[in-house]
């Protein structure tokens, strides 16, 4: 639907998954519904990034980022991973048993599949675990589902295609204020009234959400935030895991300070990519499932989780300045690359050095 109105059951701020999903479940519990979702990027099909696209071998800091906003979240162009399980992946269970959270993966599970996403799934592997476990790594266990890019991006496609057909699915409209009070909410200059407002506004959005929960003295509850750096090697060093299981999730605790450290996000045969949030600079990662359109190297991020108490209260905003800090390093438009071997003689790994390696990225860093 193209037609806007400026009344509404339900407003959704932001078209990623979850605001997604949660007109899906809205519309098909009352079909009356008037249900709209506002996303400040572009359509699915709009969304072009010069880098993945490979008309820019550096980031032309494109406004709002497409591989960060628009319709289907920064999920769209991601590896397309699955993970039916309650053991990783957010903090839904310290609000809900484990029995209703899982109630909710396994039918949003069903939903995808219904639009096109595949339904064998890797299994837990004992034999893998017990092996990381001889060397004090734990493994946790989980059923993962892998789309790949490319299928990923089709079942979003098909998804969208479906709810527009129920739902105003409005892109390129950015939301500038809530007013609580009135129920308005004021996107590109317009006022738009609801019954209902539900903030889905992602990473991207999290410091907009902050912001209006501080002016609305909404208390917040300050969490953990992860940070460190994202792995490429030769893909045969892990196939022999990732053919098993696709995504290990490896926990190990340091002896010295107790620093609790975990691989995430692995990419089998995939490219690692740059992501621009408000012009700052950090790294993803994503494969295709189609075996022609593989990569010879893997990747995964290594993150060490922090946990901060009061009276510090701004995880995001530190998280953030440690990635500009990067960035200043790199001259300012562009991520870091480091060798592994030059980062255990402490020096920086310079373009001499980098040809010399023998894997090569696949981002131009």
């Amino acid at each position: 639907m193209t037609t806007k109105t400026k009344n509404y059951d339900l407003i959704i701020i932001g078209g990623g998954i979850s605001g997604l999903m949660c007109a899906y479940k809205a519309i098909h519990l009352n079909p009356n519904l008037k249900v709209v979702i506002f996303d400040k990027g572009k359509t699915l099909n709009n969304r072009k990034c010069p880098i993945i696209s490979k008309t820019s071998k550096t980031c032309l800091n494109c406004s709002p980022c497409s591989v960060m906003t628009g319709i289907s979240g920064a999920g769209a162009f991601s590896d397309g991973k699955y993970n039916i399980s309650t053991q990783f992946g957010g903090w839904l269970t310290d609000f809900y048993p484990d029995e209703y959270v899982m109630n909710y993966i396994l039918e949003a599970n069903k939903i995808l599949e219904k639009y096109g996403a595949v339904k064998e799934t890797y299994k837990p592997n004992d034999e893998l675990k017990l092996q990381c476990l001889k060397f004090n790594l734990h493994m946790l266990q989980a059923e993962v589902k892998h789309l790949g890019t490319d299928l990923n991006f089709i079942t979003m496609q098909n998804f969208v295609a479906d709810l527009e057909k129920y739902v105003e699915i409005i892109p390129d409209y950015d939301v500038t204020h809530i007013n609580k009070t009135a129920m308005e909410v004021t996107a590109n200059g317009e006022v738009f009234t609801a019954k209902n407002i539900v903030f889905a506004v992602g990473r991207y959005g999290s410091q907009f959400l902050a912001g209006w929960c501080r002016e609305n003295e909404i208390p917040m509850y300050n969490n953990q935030i992860d940070i460190g750096v994202r792995v490429e090697l030769p893909r045969v060093i892990w196939k022999s895991i990732s053919d098993k299981i696709y995504e290990p999730k490896i926990v190990y605790r340091t002896q010295s300070h107790e620093d609790q450290t975990r691989t995430f996000c692995f990419n089998d045969g995939g490219h690692v990519v740059i992501e621009n949030t408000d012009g700052i600079y950090t790294v993803n990662g994503h494969a295709y499932k189609k075996e022609s359109k593989k990569t010879e190297n893997s990747n995964f991020a290594i993150l060490s989780t922090n946990r901060f108490t009061q009276p510090f209260n701004k995880p995001i905003e530190y998280a953030k300045y440690v990635a500009v800090l990067a960035n200043k390093l790199s001259g300012g438009g562009s991520v870091l690359v480091q060798r592994f071997g030059d980062l255990v003689q402490g020096r920086r790994t310079n373009e001499e050095r980098l040809f010399k390696n023998t894997v090569r990225p696949t981002l131009n860093a």
